[in-house]
């Protein structure tokens, strides 16, 4: 079959495969059954697979609420890597450098609650956005424009209250309502643009892909491979940390 023909040209050459979710293995509703198939092919010969994604969850959530839902299994992959991921580890391990203050309090911008999950990093939520030490922009409704944040926006980039963004992504296609949709990038994107400071964890930067193949124990780029769909995260990432992409 074509999928398969396709993968086995060129699996030889490499060990590690990033591969991304939303828009090549599920469309956030249904999932690529010749892409998972692809998958099973590379598990077969001893690949490590890597799910590299933007989304705000954690790996475990990821598993529980994305795939299993999709009804895809996380077992296919190695190790599931995603910004939110990347956030936690960061926080855990003191890497994050917003304040000194070690009692931090966030104004969370999140379609889900969040709220366990900044419990356990020790993380206090602002319900008012003047008492935050920063913004944790991770998601917004599908229905949602940048419009319905510009005034909270502006309060922060006047209070200069920093932004930590843990999904990079401006647009996403959504495979329920058929169309594409505005993502939480696009507000990280404006408050940039306003010389507001923000700290993006996710593709298109080095750190998550550094942070991929010190997992796996990779050190050799030239025998890494990314599958994405996206220029702009996927393609323009693996270029500025110098593996291959397809």
């Amino acid at each position: 079959m074509f999928y398969l023909k396709g993968i086995s040209e060129i699996e030889k050459n490499y060990e590690v495969f990033l591969i991304d979710q939303w828009g090549v293995i599920h469309d956030g509703f249904k999932k690529y059954q010749n892409a998972c198939r692809a998958i099973k092919f590379l598990r077969e010969r001893k690949k490590k697979i890597i799910l590299i994604s933007n989304s705000s969850q954690t790996a475990s959530s990821t598993k529980k609420h994305i795939l299993k839902k999709i009804g895809i299994n996380h077992k296919l992959f190695n190790k599931i890597v995603t910004s939110g991921e990347l956030f936690r580890y960061n926080i855990i391990n003191k890497k994050v450098a917003i304040t000194n203050n070690s009692n931090l309090k966030c104004y969370n911008i999140s379609h889900i609650s969040q709220d366990k999950y900044l419990s356990k990093l020790n993380i206090k939520k602002a319900t008012n956005i003047s008492e935050a030490d920063f913004i944790l922009a991770s998601s917004i409704k599908p229905n949602e424009k940048l419009k319905n944040y510009i005034k909270i926006l502006n309060f922060s980039l006047k209070k200069k209250i920093p932004m930590i963004c843990t999904n990079p992504d401006k647009k996403v296609y959504d495979g329920n309502k058929k169309k594409v949709l505005t993502q939480v990038g696009t507000l990280a994107e404006y408050y940039q643009s306003k010389k507001g400071k923000v700290i993006y964890y996710g593709k298109p930067y080095p750190e998550i892909f550094k942070h991929c193949l010190k997992e796996v124990g990779q050190k050799k780029k030239t025998k890494v491979l990314l599958i994405g769909d996206s220029m702009d995260n996927d393609i323009s990432g693996a270029n500025e940390c110098g593996i291959d992409s397809l």
